[in-house]
């Protein structure tokens, strides 16, 4: 579940952050280029750098669900409750 849930937010972060980050991305471009303030902009997509962030954010969420999996072995269930309050 600790895992599922890990990923769970990292997809969502994904979506939010490339999806709809590049789509605005594409709507300020040509919001900007309609003023003709800097000139004929043309937008492109930055490719390297979401291929970077993506596995960047893939291995520190493995790396938080490894952590936490074993964290909550270690610990009994009364114990993890426990620690709660």
């Amino acid at each position: 579940m600790l895992i599922a849930e890990c990923l769970w937010y990292a997809g969502v972060t994904v979506f939010l952050s490339v999806g709809i980050g590049g789509i605005l991305g594409w709507i300020f471009d040509y919001v900007i280029s309609s003023f003709n303030i800097f000139g004929e902009l043309s937008y492109q997509f930055p490719l390297m750098e979401t291929v970077v962030f993506v596995l960047a954010l893939l291995v520190v969420t493995g790396i938080f669900s490894v952590v936490a999996v074993r964290y909550s072995k270690r610990l009994s269930l009364v114990e993890r409750i426990k620690t709660m309050d």
